[in-house]
């Protein structure tokens, strides 16, 4: 079994529904487009910044995924089902928020 992550920026309309997905290894790929929020006023979209935990079996099918969101600047400390956020996420996140 084998865990791994990836960063998404989740692109969400005004009914809060999400239209795409920006997947990346390294946040710096990605952390553009959130940090550049709306395009204007009249743009409805918003940009929801999350780091993907993907569980892998034996045959390297995905068992089970999580989502750890980032509200306020801060990467959450665990997962919803319990599993820890490491330590290295936060540091890249805080290192790339301070670019």
């Amino acid at each position: 079994m084998s865990v791994y992550y990836e960063w998404d920026i989740e692109e969400i309309d005004e009914h809060g529904d999400i239209i795409d997905h920006f997947f990346a290894d390294k946040l710096s790929d990605v952390s553009w487009l959130y940090k550049r929020g709306p395009l204007d006023e009249d743009d409805a979209v918003e940009y929801s910044l999350v780091l993907v935990r993907y569980h892998e079996d034996f045959d390297r099918d995905i068992e089970d995924r999580d989502w750890a969101y980032v509200k306020d600047g801060k990467l959450s400390e665990f997962f919803p089902y319990g599993a820890k956020v490491p330590v290295r996420f936060h540091r890249e996140l805080e290192s790339e928020m301070t670019q």
